[in-house]
């Protein structure tokens, strides 16, 4: 590198060889970094709501999503299947779909997942 950030930046100059970027180049930087700032979003998002999640659908998510076999939607703010239908998700104790912010038993905690 023998250009600084903030000169690339305001000079729009590549910052190895300090030669002019062409406008395109500028603004495929520019949607590169608005894409990569929305991924992270999302992720932070999908991280947020695993909170919400009892231990046991944690796991089970994580594991699923790992192996590509469910995806976040984040306009939905939920976890579906390959078919795009939600999975069922048990929460914890104030959070979810238990209205009365009742904890679902371990006796009764059946994933729908596996």
């Amino acid at each position: 590198m023998r250009a600084c950030d903030p000169c690339v930046e305001t000079k729009n100059v590549c910052p190895k060889c300090l030669e002019a970027l062409t406008e395109e180049q500028v603004e495929t930087k520019l949607n590169e970094a608005e894409q990569k700032k929305k991924e992270e979003e999302e992720e932070r998002q999908m991280n947020e709501f695993l909170k919400t999640l009892k231990e046991r659908s944690r796991r089970t998510v994580k594991r699923l999503f790992d192996k590509g076999t469910i995806s976040w939607n984040n306009d939905l703010q939920t976890f579906q299947d390959e078919e795009g239908k939600a999975i069922t998700l048990h929460y914890r104790q104030g959070f979810g779909d238990n209205k009365g912010g009742e904890e679902d038993s371990d006796e009764e905690d059946n994933d729908d997942l596996d």
